[in-house]
Order: structure tokens, then C-alpha cells, then sequence
């Protein structure tokens, strides 16, 4: 053990991990024979060892473990970022948006040339400019399927937000197509709807409780202006007396209802025919114009007269 150098003799043509394997080998030999000068027989001298061994085992698998996860962990990392590197250099920008001026962004979005636009004109004091009557009738078709409806609030009511009036209505109209909802300000709505049916069922309600406020609902009409509406529209149910029943058939009571104002919807003991004395529709009546108590049916070779009733008006 004497002649055994306290250092192992390092080459200087080996590479550095042959270096650290022979100084781990030195070591080992080292460790032993230390162990044995200090055990007091053989048997003593191989279960310290092994006991020894043993310790360092967990210990090199304990190390070696954490190891491996540490450079699995940086491996994954870098696949990561070399994985968002790549998606950033091939996904496709739209050609020139970052030198698009705020003017070309607008004609784009517009599609719209300058030289097509109308020239303004000065009318007196005021500034003119007229329109496409074309674009405009175009305009006015894609309102054909709305309605527009007032909310009423009660003094002290919180004020409802349109996002908030569209969950209710979502709710009680349950409606089967897509519609929307705009507001209009001071508590008038447009509703857009994508069906027919949807429109025609909500509209024959006429008013909506909303818990708090009620919505009224009327028939959409153009050149709406919030500073100069005026509510003349109210749904009413009207009565036609003795009507005689091969005239009780739908088609032919709207037909005579449509002569009276816009008809929406027939009570079930009319549509069953279980309540002869009188034909129950209600109707969209408009109030700035002439009512009448009366209208004359007419059929080829034949026409008489029916009495209208009207089950309510409004106070105003």
C-alpha cells in the first residue's frame, strides 16, 4: 500500500473522459484498500463493502435519474421553440399589410371607387348629395324581414343593454332561424329575421314582458327617425260579425283583414271554427290613417257588406 502513489499518473495523450474513467478506477482501489486496513477481519471487510456499494448504487442511479429528466426536459424545450420558429416563417401575411396606408385599408374594406360616388351640391343653405335609388331599393328589400319594437321602462326600471334584451327575447320567442337584434336608440329596435315563420309568430304576440319593461313590436316601415316617430302603429283584434262560414277558410279571412290594415294572426276558436258568431283576426292598424266600421266583400256576380269591430284602442 506504500509503494501506491497518493496520485494516479495522468496522460497527457488521453482524453479527458479516459481521464475521469481512470481517476474513478484509482479511486475505487483506493477506497478499498483504506477499507480493508480499517476492518478488523475479512467478513467485517465485505459486508462494509458491500454495504458501502450499495449506498453508492442508489446514489449513481438517484443522480443519473435526475439527469435524465433534466435533459429531456431541455430537449422538449428546444424542439418547442424550434417548432414555433418554423410555424412563424412559413404562415402567410397578407401581401403588403404592413404598408397599407389608412386610405387603402378603407378602399379595400369598401370596395368602392371615388369616381363612382355621387358629387354633393349646395341646396340654398344646406349641403345635398342624392343617392342610388338602385342601391337604395336594395337596401330597402334587405328590411323586408324585420320588425321594429319600442321598450317601455317603468319609472325607476334599470335600463337594459341590447346584449342583455337579446338573451332575454332568445328565450321567449325561441326562435328556429337566425335573427338579430339592432339598436336604434331611446328605446326603439330593429329585429332582422332570416325566416318568415319567425317573424309572423313573434309579431301576432304583439307586446312582450320583459320583467321589467315591455317590448311593443310593430310593423317595420322606412324613413324611420327617432326625432320625428310618432307611435300610430298598435296591434288589435277585430271582429267580422256574421260572417257567413264557406268565407272562414284562412286564406279568404286574411284576404278580407288585409282590407282593413296588415292582418297577423287568427284566434284559435276562429282557426277551429268552434265560435260562429263573429271571425276573430288580429291586425296591425295604423292610426293615423281612416278607420273603418265596415267593408264590402266581393266575389264574381256577388258582394255584401261586413260590420268591423274593434276590441280596443290605445289612450293616446
Amino acid at each position: 500500500m506504500a509503494d501506491e502513489p497518493f496520485w494516479p499518473p495522468l496522460s497527457a495523450d488521453l482524453s479527458p473522459i479516459l481521464d475521469v474513467l481512470v481517476l474513478s478506477i484509482w479511486c475505487a482501489r483506493r477506497f478499498r484498500l483504506s477499507l480493508r486496513v480499517r476492518c478488523s477481519s475479512p467478513f467485517h471487510f465485505q459486508v462494509v463493502l458491500w454495504v458501502t456499494i450499495g449506498f453508492q448504487f442508489r446514489l449513481f442511479v438517484l443522480v443519473f435519474g435526475c439527469l435524465c429528466i433534466l435533459v429531456c426536459a431541455i430537449w422538449f424545450y428546444v424542439v418547442y421553440l424550434l417548432g414555433l420558429a418554423i410555424m412563424a416563417s412559413v404562415a402567410p401575411s397578407p401581401a403588403g399589410s404592413n404598408n397599407r396606408t389608412f386610405a387603402q385599408a378603407v378602399t379595400i374594406t369598401c370596395n368602392i371607387q371615388q369616381n363612382q360616388l355621387p358629387k354633393p351640391a349646395i341646396k340654398g343653405d344646406s349641403l345635398c348629395i342624392k343617392i342610388s335609388q338602385v342601391e337604395y331599393e336594395k337596401g330597402y328589400k334587405d328590411c323586408k324581414h324585420n320588425l321594429r319594437g319600442r321598450l317601455y321602462l317603468s319609472k325607476g326600471d334599470k335600463p337594459i343593454s341590447a346584449s342583455n334584451l337579446h338573451e332575454k327575447l332568445l328565450v321567449l320567442w325561441k326562435p328556429n332561424g337566425n335573427w338579430k337584434i339592432i339598436p336604434l336608440g331611446k328605446g326603439f329596435f330593429d329585429f332582422e329575421f332570416s325566416s318568415i315563420e319567425d317573424l309572423k309568430k313573434i309579431w301576432a304576440a304583439g307586446s312582450w314582458n320583459l320583467k321589467p319593461g315591455i317590448l311593443r313590436l310593430s310593423k317595420w316601415s322606412p324613413d324611420f327617425s327617432i326625432r320625428n316617430h310618432k307611435q300610430t302603429h298598435v296591434q288589435v283584434w277585430i271582429r267580422l260579425i256574421d260572417l257567413p262560414q264557406e268565407y272562414w277558410r284562412h286564406t279568404t279571412l286574411f284576404e278580407i283583414a288585409n282590407g282593413v290594415e296588415t292582418p297577423i294572426a287568427l284566434d284559435n276558436a276562429t282557426k277551429n271554427r268552434t265560435f260562429g258568431h263573429y271571425a276573430r283576426i288580429l291586425v296591425d292598424l295604423d292610426l293615423s290613417k281612416r278607420i273603418f266600421n265596415e267593408i264590402m266583400v266581393k266575389r264574381e256576380g256577388f258582394s255584401f257588406y261586413v260590420e268591423i269591430q274593434y276590441e280596443w284602442f290605445p289612450d293616446y
